[in-house]
């Protein structure tokens, strides 16, 4: 299926004035970028003239935060308890917080997770357009949602990693759950999609995934005496993940291995464990990969997957990270490369949830992704930049797209590429084909998706 989908697009420029600090590369603000750089190419206008001239319901939605007890949908009720905490801006409620919150890897110093204003708000926010995302897709209002401000895969249970604090992408593959019996992950950071792969690793073991299937009265409680910011639906909604099926999603993720780049996990021979053993799909990548090679990698691997796994809806985290000339990346994919996995994604004609993920070189997060929202809604748009907010940002060439680094060679030689693709193939005969399962019960009072909120006489 290659025709006209409808499209649903999460914007919230709010998003973009959260700050992890002067030192720190994780920078919120590429996201303003990307929004003005979409909407500078008349893409909104586009998508939503495009949409009516068609009868398609391609449409902008702001993201709602979300609710505590959909963060206890997979993290536990003390993590979620201490970042509910952490909406302060005093310096001094900052420094109390910073120290309870060690154990939770959040505030430590030098450490990747800082804490920072309005934290909370933050984690809310970004998680709130996934899980929303994950609803449109399920109820069959979408073909493809997009929420570039999600993607943060490394996030665990009950603590924070990699720049990541919750786990938007655990909670709405649970959420796709509810509607679609398989759901397959697909990770094209250049960082491993450790979060996402531990929370779905052991298929018959429940231990991890959050402990409020064992203490559902203490988290009514909980959040009925402030701890949290309201009060939940019903404990009918507080979905135990024991009570779910976890060979129902398949993890796939290409990254670089090796040399102690974080997090050092994703080796070929993680499969998964127990009845997930071969759920876990990684593909180990080493420095400079370019975009030959990884298109040869990523479509024969995809193929496969959706050959034997059958999915029903997609999960694409598009971190940026793996551009060239990446602040911590070291492969040198361009940005039409990296827009070639997005698009061969999306012939794929599944339901497809789109997020964004890693990119500290802002400037080409917010070209990349500006591209791939192009190739989703299948406009074509001048390799020319627009005048925009942020003008100055792509100086010199103020151009869409750029060529990659010429001094890093391309470590994955076809001799490389071919021996790890050929054992990741055989690993996929080993799992059970299609696997058919009982589709999750979905509660008739979740929260309502907010929107649209964005129309042709909003002045943007």
């Amino acid at each position: 299926m290659t025709g006209s989908k409808r499209v649903s697009y999460f914007l919230d420029d709010s998003l973009g004035g959260y700050y992890y600090g002067p030192k720190h590369p994780m920078k919120p603000h590429r996201l303003s970028m990307t929004h003005n750089l979409f909407l500078a190419y008349g893409m909104l206008l586009n998508l939503l003239v495009f949409a009516r001239y068609l009868s398609l319901e391609e449409e902008v939605y702001r993201p709602r935060k979300a609710t505590p007890e959909e963060l206890l949908e997979f993290h536990t009720l003390e993590y979620v308890d201490f970042l509910s905490k952490c909406n302060v801006k005093h310096a001094s409620l900052m420094k109390v917080h910073a120290k309870e919150g060690q154990k939770f890897n959040v505030g430590r110093e030098e450490g990747d997770c800082p804490l920072f204003d309005n934290l909370y708000n933050y984690c809310r926010l970004t998680s709130g357009g996934s899980v929303d995302g994950a609803r449109l897709l399920g109820s069959g209002r979408t073909d493809i949602a997009i929420n570039w401000a999600g993607g943060l895969h490394h996030a665990k249970a009950s603590e924070a990693s990699g720049f990541c604090y919750v786990n938007d992408i655990v909670l709405s593959i649970l959420e796709l759950l509810r509607f679609f019996t398989r759901v397959l992950y697909i990770d094209i950071d250049v960082h491993h999609g450790d979060g996402v792969e531990e929370a779905f690793f052991c298929t018959n073991s429940s231990e991890g995934y959050g402990d409020f299937h064992s203490t559902r009265l203490e988290v009514l409680a909980a959040l009925l005496e402030g701890q949290g910011t309201t009060a939940p639906r019903s404990v009918a909604n507080l979905m135990p993940t024991s009570d779910l099926n976890w060979t129902r999603v398949m993890t796939c993720s290409f990254h670089k291995y090796g040399e102690g780049f974080f997090p050092g996990t994703g080796n070929l021979d993680e499969m998964g464990e127990d009845s997930g053993k071969g759920y876990s799909v990684n593909f180990p990548l080493l420095d400079g990969m370019d975009d030959i090679s990884y298109e040869n990698t990523f479509k024969p691997v995809i193929q496969k997957i959706v050959e034997h796994f059958q999915p029903e809806a997609v999960v694409l985290q598009c971190g940026a990270d793996s551009l060239a000339y990446d602040k911590l990346g070291v492969f040198n994919l361009t940005v039409e490369g990296h827009g070639k996995c997005v698009d061969h994604i999306r012939s794929l004609g599944l339901p497809m949830l789109v997020l964004g993920g890693g990119g500290y070189n802002i400037r080409n997060v917010a070209r990349c992704w500006v591209y791939e929202t192009s190739v989703l809604l299948k406009r074509q748009i001048s390799d020319e930049l627009p005048y925009n907010d942020y003008w100055d940002y792509f100086a010199p060439s103020y151009r869409l797209h750029y060529p990659p680094r010429p001094d890093l060679n391309n470590q994955n030689t076809p001799a490389y590429i071919n021996k790890v693709l050929s054992r990741v193939l055989e690993n996929l005969k080993t799992i059970e084909p299609a696997p058919g399962v009982q589709k999750m019960e979905v509660p008739t009072n979740l929260a309502p998706v907010d929107g649209p909120v964005v129309n042709l006489y909003d002045g943007l």
